[in-house]
């Protein structure tokens, strides 16, 4: 009997191109940390819609970086980590803005 007749050979596993984790860290949505990871072979802009997170209400939204630990200001709608390498991820801290200045869209390409 063949060696691959009794089982046949695994499937491949189809892993997508990047994936979104959260974890609400207070009730209501006041603050939500995101794991942003990029999958794919080549580096990759990752765009995290604030509507997206479960629990977040705000539109205007605070975004903090976790791991370089610095704020990455108010952001509206949505934030796009530029050019994130692959395999690698982004790990944000996002809670409302609550009367901080938001930055404008012309900043945003700045915020990588």
């Amino acid at each position: 009997m063949a060696l691959g007749s009794i089982n046949p050979p695994p499937e491949p596993v189809i892993v997508p191109a990047y994936a979104y984790y959260y974890k609400p860290m207070e009730p209501g949505g006041a603050k939500t940390a995101v794991l942003l990871i990029n999958h794919a072979d080549v580096a990759a802009d990752l765009t995290l819609n604030f509507a997206d997170i479960p629990g977040v209400t705000c539109t205007q939204c605070h975004v903090r970086d976790i791991w370089a630990k610095k704020g990455l200001g108010n952001l509206v709608n949505s934030y796009e980590a530029k050019a994130v390498a692959s395999h690698d991820s982004r790990f944000l801290l996002i809670t409302p803005a609550h009367g901080r200045p938001k930055i404008s869209q012309s900043n945003r390409a700045m915020i990588a």
